[in-house]
């Protein structure tokens, strides 16, 4: 009989372990908690900083600036945080389809907040200037915008509160873009200008008009979701 080859006593050496060996199930969640509280960060950035831009202009003596512009539009571009948000909850394996996050609601209202307190503060500051008619256009795309703000912000909890989907449709993001360039016209040094004051005031009613048939649009997608349950 041959002897073995083999050594009872001899210890079997380790493979090397794979890449994805390492990886722990956790750091996926980990990672998204970090990306969703980043999109949370964005959220309260906009909220305090429309807060900070509607003083800025009330008090500042030339508020129609590029500085403005600037200032305006980086609180506009943190409407990313929605993307982060959802992002964040996907990793953590977060189910979307029950109910909206508190968070969402956050994105929604600083959305608003940012546009309504922007285009409030400019109708405040032309009452000082000599264009009525522009002080008008303005005042008026305010008002209507916010009323539409608040008639809306109350049928999406009513429907979110009945697990219906009240996630921003195409229409309403498409109006939020408008506006957001519309109201950077008007605090540009090119509003200084009375025919330029002319067209922007129209562009703002123009922002007004769709923000009322995109309210609309919301409001009968959550009717015929209603519709369905019953």
């Amino acid at each position: 009989m041959y002897k073995s080859d083999v050594n009872p006593h001899r210890t079997q050496e380790s493979e090397p372990s794979l890449p994805y060996q390492d990886f722990d199930i956790n750091d996926g969640s980990r990672l998204g908690i970090g990306i969703e509280h980043f999109g949370n960060l964005l959220t309260v950035t906009r909220g305090v900083g429309a807060i900070g831009l509607q003083e800025y202009i009330r008090k500042t003596p030339d508020y129609q600036t590029w500085r403005t512009v600037a200032l305006f539009t980086g609180l506009a571009l943190t409407d990313i945080d929605g993307k982060f948000s959802r992002l964040g909850r996907k990793l953590q394996s977060k189910d979307e389809n029950i109910r909206r996050p508190f968070n969402a609601y956050g994105d929604q209202l600083t959305d608003k907040l940012l546009v309504n307190l922007t285009t409030e503060a400019i109708a405040a500051r032309e009452k000082e200037g000599d264009n009525p008619l522009y002080t008008r256009m303005v005042k008026a795309a305010s008002t209507i915008t916010i009323a539409r703000d608040v008639v809306t912000t109350i049928d999406r909890v009513m429907a979110d509160c009945q697990n219906i989907d009240t996630r921003a449709q195409k229409q309403g993001k498409a109006k939020a873009i408008l506006q957001f360039i519309v109201l950077g016209a008007a605090l540009s040094p090119v509003a200084k200008n009375r025919i330029a004051k002319k067209a922007i005031g129209i562009g703002l009613l123009y922002s007004a008009k769709k923000s009322i048939e995109s309210g609309l649009a919301l409001h009968e997608s959550f009717t015929a979701a209603r519709r369905q349950k019953t």
